[in-house]
């Protein structure tokens, strides 16, 4: 799905070409997948289970890169004080005003409190899950491509792949006015190992414009 020539975020043209933006959420992606292994250990070391410590750990620890800044709760809208925040930021070292890439993550836990309730908001929830607020320009609406990130900490890749996607073709089936969902919304697997997993979607958004996902699942079971 991502390639190395992936879309241009809606970055200055005199600041990047749109090859060397592609470059640099490649870039970014590579170096968040070669500290997995810190990050999972750093995790069961520290116990920590909940999605906001996992988040501030996953950020801490990619916070290393000499080109790449990692933010945390990241604003969407810093002059706003009712700002949405996404859960991670990456910027250029030196450039806080040009974002490259965002990523949302969410916990693949049915053991976690209220999961009947909880159980779809990798893709939706009453206030706005994870896929659908890219879907609804919540998150990463100056994006063309942005993360999503999956703590999975109960079975295994292939079987919350079939979840979220059932998930996803529920919506698909269903008549809601104003977000759209079809078969590109569907996640598709690009590669799996013991230690993660990483699929690609396609959304169209309610702005009209489209955003692909990379959705990088990490096992920390």
């Amino acid at each position: 799905m991502l390639k190395n020539n992936m879309p241009q975020s809606a970055l200055p043209h005199d600041t990047f070409t749109q090859l060397e933006a592609g470059r640099s959420i490649t870039k970014t992606i590579e170096h968040m997948k070669r500290l997995l292994p810190k990050f999972i250990d750093s995790a069961k070391v520290k116990g920590i289970k909940v999605e906001k410590g996992l988040n501030h750990l996953y950020v801490k620890i990619m916070d290393c890169h000499d080109l790449f800044q990692f933010i945390h709760e990241d604003l969407e809208e810093p002059t706003r004080g009712d700002s949405p925040a996404i859960d991670i930021g990456i910027y250029t070292k030196g450039d806080h005003t040009t974002r490259l890439f965002a990523i949302e993550g969410k916990r693949l836990d049915t053991s976690i409190s209220n999961y009947t309730q909880r159980k779809k908001e990798y893709v939706v929830n009453n206030n706005g899950g994870g896929i659908e607020r890219f879907k609804k320009d919540i998150h990463g609406k100056e994006l063309l491509c942005a993360g999503m990130l999956g703590y999975v900490q109960t079975d295994d890749f292939n079987t919350w792949e079939r979840r979220i996607n059932s998930y996803i073709a529920e919506e698909i089936r269903s008549s809601t006015i104003g977000v759209s969902w079809n078969t590109d919304d569907l996640l598709r697997l690009e590669k799996s190992d013991a230690v993660c997993a990483t699929y690609g979607s396609k959304h169209l958004r309610l702005s009209g414009s489209e955003i692909d996902l990379y959705h990088l699942w990490v096992n920390l079971q």
